[in-house]
């Protein structure tokens, strides 16, 4: 892989590095300014490759199991224990490092399908209220922006709305995750009639929330939806 994908030389960031040092996401290492991670962790990420379905995300094709929304899937990387302390990283201490690597690979990825398309709003999974408040963030909200800023897009959060649930995704087998994403994911009423949108979101697992939320997209009038996601699991 590709070293550029492991760096950010904006002036504003090597100001930004003297308050608060830039820290390998996946070590926890302090790194130079202009690097997102030290370069061996970065090395030992597995990169989703053409292996993985480019509708439905897996690398064991689920396109015949459900109905699929999306036009493309994109994904970035493999989510693994190799990955797994930077996403909780990325999730709960707020390092960006990792959404900048994440995103620098997305679009890397759209624009080598050569589709050229123009996304008339980007759009996060969106996160329980609450909880969004107790942590001060939504880190797919984060990824949004980022890619809308690259894409010249709009990062929208007004379309997809998310119930409380005492329940969480990652604590229920692929069935009940089905079953609690129907439940817990609604539309706000605003429409999106003819709109190209895509989906994002930092990882997913079975799919069901992405199958969910894309779902709700056409619904609402999407003429196109498309998904990306940071990380993907190898299955």
């Amino acid at each position: 892989m590709e070293s550029q994908f492991n760096r950010r030389t904006d002036r504003a960031r090597f100001f930004l590095d003297i308050i608060y040092p830039s820290k390998c996401p996946f070590c926890g290492k302090a790194v130079r300014w202009d690097m997102l991670s030290c370069d061996g962790c970065f090395a030992d990420i597995e990169w989703t490759d053409n292996s993985f379905c480019g509708k439905c995300g897996h690398r064991q094709c689920i396109c015949g199991e459900d109905e699929i929304p999306f036009t493309r899937f994109y994904s970035a990387m493999v989510y693994d224990e190799r990955v797994k302390d930077a996403f909780a990283s990325f999730k709960y201490h707020a390092n960006r490092n990792l959404g900048f690597i994440l995103c620098d690979m997305l679009v890397d990825k759209m624009l080598l399908t050569g589709d050229d398309v123009k996304y008339d709003m980007i759009i996060p999974v969106p996160m329980n209220p609450l909880k969004k408040h107790i942590r001060g963030y939504n880190q797919a909200e984060l990824m949004t922006r980022e890619l809308a800023k690259r894409l010249g897009s709009v990062s929208d959060t007004s379309v997809i709305c998310k119930a409380y649930s005492s329940k969480f995704q990652h604590d229920l087998n692929k069935a009940e995750r089905a079953v609690n994403a129907v439940k817990t994911f609604y539309p706000s009423g605003k429409r999106i009639d003819g709109k190209t949108v895509l989906l994002c979101d930092d990882i997913t697992t079975t799919g069901s929330t992405m199958i969910k939320c894309g779902k709700l997209l056409k619904e609402l009038g999407a003429s196109r939806v498309d998904a990306a996601a940071g990380a993907v699991t190898g299955h």
